[in-house]
């Protein structure tokens, strides 16, 4: 409970200086199944505040959802993370990178720990009216905190507006 009521304060005293509100779905790439494929769906919200003209904060809010590993049993895991990063507008483009932080609720095999790191890339495209859209990689992982520190990643489609 402490928990959820820190990450609401935090949101909330985001809120009042947001410029950018996000939503991001796409699939994991890394966590193989019986047969070799991945199934990992990924889906999160996001705001993100002006450090500066160029250096940006941001909190997500998101789970993955895997498919039925070998067990029959599902591996899925919600998160919460803070990050700083760059991002760069030259005209109707946008490239951005992020590092920071996640908690999330659930370990699994790939990550053996509540606490993990997170980086992230994207590019894209924006308008004149704030709308943007772009392709992102993700990547959770606990830096060798834990021995079991196989990593998630993540190609993702990200999708919002700026107000």
């Amino acid at each position: 409970m402490k928990r959820v009521l820190l990450f609401i304060l935090m949101i909330t005293s985001s809120l009042a200086n947001a410029t950018d509100l996000s939503y991001k779905f796409g699939l994991g790439f890394n966590q193989p199944n019986q047969d070799g494929t991945a199934e990992t769906k990924y889906l999160s919200i996001g705001i993100q505040d002006d450090i500066s003209r160029v250096f940006k904060h941001k909190f997500d809010l998101g789970a993955w959802f895997d498919s039925l590993d070998a067990d029959k049993q599902k591996r899925s895991s919600g998160f919460v993370s803070s990050s700083l990063g760059i991002k760069v507008e030259p005209g109707f483009m946008y490239m951005e990178t992020f590092w920071g932080v996640s908690y999330i609720t659930q370990t699994d095999i790939q990550l053996g720990t509540q606490f993990e790191f997170t980086e992230e890339i994207g590019i894209g495209i924006q308008d004149l009216s704030g709308k943007f859209m772009g392709l992102e990689y993700r990547h959770f992982s606990n830096a060798g905190i834990s021995l079991v520190n196989k990593g998630r990643d993540f190609i993702l489609i990200n999708v919002g507006f700026t107000f």
